[in-house]
């Protein structure tokens, strides 16, 4: 028989347990929980940030709602056999915000299982990459001037003595504030 005492115990480490995923939720990470059948239950501020939703407008959902159409039936056919195969999924996507604007995101996916081996949930982890694909697009384009012979005499004065190569957009300075 356990007494009082280790039952209270187990009780404050299950309290803190859970203030501890609490706070892990919150992250700076879009994070998305749905069920077995993939439709929404939770959703975190991040995600809100990066998508636009609030989370009343997407429980119940399913995350295709945030399809841009960029990716096909078999790139979603494929990412949920690796799910169903390995419990995990990550790699790039194109999704739309509500807004309707077409955003790339560092996205992964993981199967949580039940003792039975078999899906109960599903956790969705995204980062909103559009500051880091404008800045390689941007990257690309000075490296190219400076490298490109036909381009040297008429820029004489690159981007990195005038700064133009590397400055932040307002979508930038709005990405940094999330990552």
């Amino acid at each position: 028989m356990r007494g009082l005492a280790s039952i209270a115990i187990e009780r404050k480490l299950a309290e803190q347990n859970l203030r501890i995923a609490a706070i892990a939720f919150e992250s700076q990470e879009g994070m998305m929980v749905t069920d077995a059948n993939r439709e929404i239950l939770r959703v975190n501020r991040a995600f809100t940030h990066i998508t636009g939703y609030t989370e009343e407008e997407v429980i119940g959902k399913h995350p295709g709602m945030l399809s841009s159409g960029r990716h096909g039936l078999d790139f979603y056919a494929e990412m949920w056999e690796s799910i169903n195969n390995t419990g995990t999924w990550e790699g790039e996507v194109w999704n739309r915000r509500k807004n309707g604007e077409i955003y790339p995101e560092y996205l992964t996916f993981t199967a949580v299982k039940g003792r039975d081996g078999i899906a109960v949930n599903y956790v969705a982890t995204m980062v909103d990459i559009t500051c880091a694909s404008q800045r390689q697009r941007k990257f690309s384009t000075w490296r190219f001037m400076i490298l490109s012979p036909a381009t040297q005499p008429a820029a004489p004065h690159g981007p990195s003595q005038t700064g133009a190569g590397f400055q932040c957009t307002q979508q930038e300075r709005r990405c940094a504030a999330v990552s």
